[in-house]
């Protein structure tokens, strides 16, 4: 019975750190071809302070999306959404 035990808590063990390991690396690998803008400037352009980085196009890390796309808007520059981390 405590092989069992220990055989299910290492199986949890397992598939959580997977998890963790498995959705950082996706989150900062995925590449975005087109941003959508469209929900910032129905909201005016308030941003909140989260911290969730984007790499722009243009060279530059963003706080987040809305700051990239009010910077984007009020620039009047075209550039997008390279991938989610620091550039």
């Amino acid at each position: 019975m405590s092989f069992f035990s220990s055989w299910i808590k290492a199986v949890f063990i397992i598939f959580f750190a997977f998890l963790l390991c498995s959705e950082a690396f996706l989150r900062y690998k995925i590449k975005m071809h087109k941003t959508n803008c469209m929900s910032f400037i129905l909201s005016s352009y308030v941003c909140t302070g989260e911290h969730e980085p984007v790499c722009a196009t243009n060279g530059q890390t963003y706080r987040n999306i809305c700051i990239l796309c009010s910077e984007k808007m009020l620039l009047r520059e075209n550039f997008e959404v390279d991938h989610f981390g620091v550039c």
